[in-house]
Order: structure tokens, then C-alpha cells, then sequence
């Protein structure tokens, strides 16, 4: 889907993402350069980031709640088996690709939320 895909030049416009991560004005700002920050489980911009980075989130960590909700997950690159993952069951969650209401966050009491479940640090990601 020509939809579907990442838009640096938004990722690079965002005051959002520029101020989360850290990034100068005068450097620019990619979608590899706002990727961490989609596996949080608390801060809103992970939706952001979820509709500008859909495909270089999947590709970064398949259990971050930005690709999660993104649309490479209901549509996976074919980079990646997110096909065959797009029901598996995720361990107190559910379905891996979900729609936003459906994610559960970490405030969520409900969430059952273990952080080394769903980042992705060294060499796992990527």
C-alpha cells in the first residue's frame, strides 16, 4: 500500500520528536533517529511515531507498541515474517498488530507490563 510507508520529511518537520529525542534544529531527523522511542508504553508520541516510522519501527522491535499499531504490521515489509506474527500471541497482551483502543499501556493496571519484554537494547534490535 503506497500509504503505508515512512515519511522522513514529517519525522524531520515534528518539534515533537525533535525535542524527545534530543536532536538540534540544525541536524536532521530521521525515522532511524525517533525508532527508540516507539517502544515506550507510556508517552503519546509512540502514535506519532507509529503513522511516520511504520516500517523502520517494525523493522526495530516488532513488540514496540509503535509497530504494534502501525500499518507494517497489519501490512508486513517483506523484510520481515510480521505475517505470521500478526496473530501470534503476545504474553499477557494478546494479538502482536492491534488497533490503537486496543493497546494497553503501562499505566494500564490491567497491562501486566514487564519492560524487558518489549525493548529491544544491543544487538536485538535491528
Amino acid at each position: 500500500d503506497a500509504a503505508c510507508r515512512d515519511d522522513d520529511a514529517a519525522v524531520n518537520r515534528s518539534k515533537l520528536l525533535r525535542s524527545a529525542a534530543e536532536i538540534p534544529e540544525d541536524t536532521a531527523l530521521t525515522c532511524a533517529d525517533v525508532a527508540f522511542l516507539g517502544q515506550s508504553r507510556k508517552d503519546s508520541f509512540v502514535f506519532l511515531i507509529a503513522e511516520l516510522c511504520p516500517w523502520t519501527m517494525c523493522e526495530y522491535n516488532w513488540l514496540s507498541n509503535a509497530c504494534r499499531v502501525s500499518c507494517a504490521c497489519q501490512e508486513p515489509p517483506q523484510s520481515l515474517d510480521l505475517a505470521s506474527l500478526a496473530t501470534a500471541p503476545v504474553p499477557g497482551f494478546g494479538a502482536v498488530c492491534v488497533k490503537i483502543e486496543e493497546l494497553k499501556m503501562a499505566v494500564d493496571p490491567s497491562s501486566g507490563f514487564r519492560a524487558q519484554m518489549f525493548r529491544c537494547e544491543d544487538r536485538q534490535c535491528r
